[in-house]
């Protein structure tokens, strides 16, 4: 038996014009919940334990036995505030969005003492509105970070009145956290038996404003087909949701791929959608023949071609850049005696593969996304002969960035779900 699955590489590159967008990342201040802790200098994206090394507070947490000595950081509340002046221009869109690429992991947001939302996923990007809460000129926000290991005891404590989700603890010798599997936050943060316990909190990821009368590019999603002389590319346009009640989003999509720099192939799709649960989708027949296909590290060159979308509404214009790489993978099962075949073929060529395991790239996730450390890895496979990565389910959904420098040196990526070596709860809460 062979299960055939054709899709496209793709990494994004974001591009907002003729809207406003304005960026937080930067200089916050820090806080714990208690006072006893005031007035740090923080930087986001970033994280408690990078935060208070940086002001001295704790020392290298990597030497002897602190990961038993700082456990106090995460059973403290931690509060991260900025102040920012919004112009006249921004506050008069009809949208405008707060938007948390990541925060780690259960906090209440505020925009101007005001309650604007919460979050409990770390895996997650955050938009919350907050129109009717911005006044031009000096404006606030806060982030109040509840304690992981708190919560995750409380979960449990709920849980084990109905049944026992296990593990309850991690083994003795690894010092760790219990109940990790309660929350949706990097398992490896708990400890791990190749690393220690730092459960971090902190806004780990970008922090922006967005405003627009009409909407904005969220996503886009490529996927791909073969269909005799031509490549079938399927491009998902995901559109930000309009807060104006009855409003439906009209405009124009544009959808180009380069070939060369003189041949492209372009698609113009009317856009008229629930402003709601705003999407489009599309798709360009590219002739076989002016494509040259992907290969694995060893197997050939990784070409990649440029994939923009552009949504157009009258001043308003929004954009993003797409890399596609075209190939087909193929799972092929077939009898064997006893059992069945496991391999797979690229482009209709077995492949030997050839790989690691990769776990996060540093226990303090903000670190991870570090771009020098990913491409140092990614490196090191390629030069190492390398053609598949196994992103391990106890860490984290890794950058835009991490996929894209796979893309470009030929590592194929085997990705978990983030559900590492335990049983999780199916209650509804839990679910959603």
């Amino acid at each position: 038996m062979s299960h055939r699955i054709v899709f496209a590489i793709f990494c994004f590159i974001g591009v907002l014009e003729a809207l406003q967008f304005q960026n937080l990342n930067g200089k916050w201040k820090l806080h714990s919940a208690n006072m006893i802790i005031k007035n740090l200098d923080a930087e986001v994206p970033g994280g408690i334990y990078t935060d208070l090394m940086e002001n001295k507070i704790l020392g290298d947490i990597f030497y002897g036995y602190s990961d038993e000595t700082t456990k106090w950081v995460s059973r403290t509340e931690w509060i991260y505030e900025t102040n920012f002046t919004v112009p006249k221009d921004l506050v008069n869109h009809e949208n405008v969005n707060l938007v948390f690429d990541g925060l780690d992991t259960f906090a209440d947001i505020f925009v101007n003492d005001q309650r604007v939302g919460a979050s409990r996923n770390m895996f997650v990007q955050y938009v919350f509105d907050i129109k009717k809460h911005l006044k031009v000129g000096n404006n606030k926000i806060r982030v109040h970070f509840k304690s992981p290991i708190q919560v995750s005891y409380d979960l449990a404590e709920k849980q084990n009145k109905s049944y026992i989700v296990p593990p309850l603890c991690p083994p003795d010798a690894y010092h760790g956290e219990c109940h990790a599997n309660m929350i949706r936050k990097m398992q490896a943060s708990y400890a791990w038996d190749w690393g220690p316990a730092f459960p971090s909190v902190g806004i780990w990821k970008n922090v922006s404003i967005e405003a627009f009368n009409s909407t904005i590019i969220r996503h886009v999603v490529t996927d791909l087909e073969v269909n005799g002389t031509n490549w079938l590319l399927h491009v998902d346009t995901y559109l930000v949701e309009n807060h104006v009640k009855g409003r439906r989003i009209t405009g124009e999509l544009v959808v180009v791929l380069k070939i060369t720099d003189n041949q492209w192939v372009k698609s113009v799709v009317h856009v008229s959608v629930d402003g709601k649960s705003p999407a489009v989708s599309t798709y360009l027949a590219v002739p076989k023949s002016k494509i040259s296909t992907w290969w694995p590290n060893g197997y050939g060159d990784q070409k990649l071609y440029t994939l923009e979308v552009t949504y157009k509404n009258g001043d308003e214009q929004s954009f993003k850049q797409v890399s596609v790489g075209f190939r087909t993978i193929e799972l092929v099962e077939e009898p064997i005696g006893k059992g069945l075949s496991y391999y797979f073929k690229v482009n209709n060529v077995p492949i030997f593969m050839k790989g690691s395991n990769q776990i996060p790239l540093h226990i303090l996730p903000e670190l991870g996304q570090d771009k020098q450390r990913v491409r140092r890895l990614f490196q090191a496979a390629k030069d190492s002969h390398m053609n598949m990565l196994r992103v391990w389910g106890g860490g984290v959904y890794e950058s835009e960035y991490f996929y894209e420098v796979a893309d470009e040196m030929g590592i194929l990526i085997w990705q978990d779900f983030m559900f590492a070596c335990a049983m999780y709860p199916t209650n509804e809460e839990f679910l959603e």
